[in-house]
């Protein structure tokens, strides 16, 4: 990050943030994260004959995880709990 300060001044947008570089990038929700996940699984299967084994179960891993704060920020769907 040091580069970049160096480079940049009071007239550049970003000049003094904490985060100039990943501070522009979009925010996801919780629910735009599982649709981000779901994308990933079928491209997985859609890609490949045999799909790895581990990816598919870090995808996996990853939807519960999501799931699970779905279920703690009380924004889910009564079906998830399940």
């Amino acid at each position: 990050m040091r580069w970049l300060l160096q480079r940049t001044g009071p007239g550049d947008h970003w000049y003094g943030d904490e985060h100039p570089v990943t501070g522009g990038l979009p925010r996801h929700t919780t629910s735009s994260m599982l649709v981000l996940t779901d994308r990933v699984s079928h491209r997985l299967i859609r890609d490949q004959l045999m799909p790895d084994p581990q990816a598919q179960a870090d995808v996996c891993e990853r939807r519960v995880a999501l799931y699970e704060r779905l279920i703690r920020d009380g924004d889910v769907p009564p079906q998830a709990t399940q």
